[in-house]
């Protein structure tokens, strides 16, 4: 990576590259189809911080969509799994859950 005098760092294109790593999707590494282990059982929840002038005043942008939500919560259920054994990978656009049974 190049710096330009404090400005962000410019990345340094490589010319025997393929493609650029921008335009490979991130996460498809980890699409195992031949792991036999089951995909556990998870629920995922999207939740916003709402205060009293969202609620009763309504001026602010806020509404009761997805598009207004600040957080999604991940539950996933692993029965008979110690904590020591799970190993959690979380990046911008995908979740990386690894433990012996599942």
């Amino acid at each position: 990576m190049v710096s330009v005098k404090g400005d962000a760092p410019v990345k340094k294109n490589n010319p025997d590259d393929i493609w650029d790593i921008d335009e490979i999707p991130e996460g498809t590494q980890f699409e195992d189809i031949h792991d036999p282990r089951p995909q556990p059982e998870y629920d995922l929840f999207y939740k916003q911080s709402v205060t009293a002038e969202d609620i009763y005043l309504q001026m602010g942008l806020k509404n009761p969509t997805t598009a207004s939500c600040e957080f999604l919560v991940a539950r996933i259920k692993l029965p008979g799994t110690k904590s020591d054994d799970i190993k959690l990978d979380v990046k911008e656009k995908f979740l990386d859950l690894r433990t012996p049974k599942l």
